[in-house]
């Protein structure tokens, strides 16, 4: 009887993300491989999550609005942490002593 294959990791992540498993689609993340990440597909499915979430995600604007909203919420929040490690968001820059002071 032949064996049954995992899915390749990207598509454990893909799952992941449909479902709404955000802590399955980190470990997922982790487990892709180095390389070229289908990038457009993460995205599409990224945003469909923030839909699902109750983010407002049907027009450029209301997408970018809703990426600000989970970069003010910031690191721990699963939609932030995922949104980094895609790309999605910039990594935030620590702000410097210099700075502080000013």
């Amino acid at each position: 009887m032949p064996r049954a294959h995992a899915p390749d990791p990207t598509r454990r992540l893909l799952d992941h993300l449909d479902e709404g498993d955000t802590a399955a689609a980190e470990t997922a993340a982790l487990a892709l491989p180095a390389g070229p990440l289908p990038r457009a597909r993460i995205r599409r499915a990224f945003v469909a999550l923030m839909g699902r979430r109750g983010y407002f995600v049907s027009t450029p604007r209301e997408l970018a609005a809703s990426l600000e909203e989970i970069r003010e919420v910031g690191e721990g929040f699963d939609l932030f942490d995922l949104a980094i490690r895609f790309g999605l968001l910039p990594i935030p820059r620590k702000e410097t002593r210099h700075e502080r002071s000013a």
